[in-house]
C-alpha cells in the first residue's frame, strides 16, 4: 500500500513532457527470444508500453555464435516485419526498431559483414553483451577491431559483469576506446542483487552511464507501469533532470538517427581504485 501511494504522489508530482523512454533493449521477437512464441504473444507486450506511453521499442533479440541463439539477419527480418504489419493492421502507434544484443565475440566484424549480426537499426550503434561471471581477457582488442569498422559498441548492462565488480580502471578504459554503457531498469530498481545495484548507482553517478533500458524478457513487463517512479530514483541519485532525459529519450533517439552521442567526462582517481584493490586483497 505505501509503494502503490508513493507511486501515485511521484506519477503527480513529474512531467513526461517529451522525455518519454525509447526502449533500446529487449527481447520480444516472437520466436526468437525465448519468453514470446507468438506474434500475438509480442503484440501484447507493445500494446502494455503503448498503454504507458512508450512509443519507440528496440526489439534487439540475443546472438551467441553457434548456439541456438544465432538467428541470421534474413530470418530475424522476416519475423519482424510480419510483428510490424500486424501493428499496422492493429493500427498500434508504436514505432519498433530491429537490432541485436550479441555475445561478445572476436568475430563480431565478420558477422557484421556476413549479415548474421545487426547493429541497431542499421546504425553505427551494437549492443554488446559481456559474460555475467568470467573475464574476456583480449577485450581491448575485440573492441578495437570493432571500432575500426566504424561501430560504436554499447555495453549491456556492464553493472551486472560481476567478474569486473568494483573494478572501476577496467570500465573507465573502456569508455576511453569509445565504448557505451546501457544499464537495466532492474539493477537500478536492484533486482538484479546488490553488487548490480551499486554498480549502476556508481555509473550513473560517475557519468559513466548513456542509457537506461528495460531488457524486457517476460510476457509482463511491469518497468513500463513505473517509469514514473524509475525517474524518481534517478532524481535520488543524481538529481540532474538534463542527465536523465539523455539516459531515457535523447541518447537513445541519437542511436535510432544514427547521430552522434556527446559523453561526459569522467574521472577515476587513483586513490580510488586502489582502495578498491585493497578491499579484495582482504577478502
Amino acid at each position: 500500500m505505501i509503494l502503490i501511494y508513493f507511486y501515485i504522489k511521484i506519477e503527480a508530482s513529474l512531467e513526461v513532457g517529451e522525455d518519454y523512454m525509447i526502449d533500446l533493449h529487449t527481447h520480444i521477437l516472437a520466436g526468437v527470444d525465448d519468453d514470446f512464441t507468438t506474434i500475438n504473444e509480442s503484440l501484447e507486450m507493445i500494446k502494455q508500453a503503448h498503454r504507458r506511453k512508450v512509443r519507440d521499442i528496440v526489439l534487439t533479440p540475443r546472438y551467441i555464435r553457434g548456439s541456438k541463439y544465432a538467428f541470421n539477419n534474413a530470418e530475424k527480418k522476416k519475423i519482424f516485419n510480419r510483428l510490424k504489419r500486424e501493428l499496422n493492421r492493429q493500427n498500434i502507434k508504436v514505432n519498433i526498431y530491429l537490432g541485436n544484443e550479441v555475445y561478445i565475440d572476436e568475430q563480431i566484424p565478420h558477422l557484421l559483414k556476413s549479415n548474421e549480426i545487426m547493429t541497431i537499426n542499421n546504425s553505427k550503434y551494437l549492443l554488446i553483451k559481456l559474460p555475467n561471471n568470467s573475464k574476456v581477457y583480449n577485450i581491448k582488442a575485440i573492441i578495437n577491431s570493432i571500432r575500426k569498422e566504424g561501430i560504436i559498441p554499447i555495453i549491456a548492462h556492464p553493472e551486472r559483469a560481476f567478474s569486473y565488480y568494483k573494478d572501476y580502471e577496467f570500465f573507465k578504459d573502456l569508455l576511453d576506446q569509445g565504448v557505451l554503457f546501457q544499464i537495466d531498469v532492474a539493477s537500478i530498481f536492484g533486482e538484479n542483487g546488490k553488487e548490480a545495484r551499486l554498480m549502476a548507482k556508481y555509473f550513473l553517478k560517475k557519468n559513466m552511464a548513456h542509457f537506461i533500458a528495460t531488457n524486457t524478457k517476460y510476457s509482463y513487463n511491469y518497468y513500463y507501469d513505473y517509469y514514473e517512479y524509475l525517474k524518481a530514483k534517478l532524481h535520488r541519485i543524481i538529481r540532474d533532470d538534463e542527465y536523465i532525459k539523455e539516459l531515457l529519450f535523447t541518447n537513445p533517439k541519437n542511436v535510432l538517427d544514427d547521430a552522434r552521442i556527446d559523453t561526459h567526462e569522467v574521472k577515476i582517481t587513483y586513490l580510488e581504485s586502489l582502495k578498491e584493490k585493497i578491499k579484495e586483497l582482504k577478502k
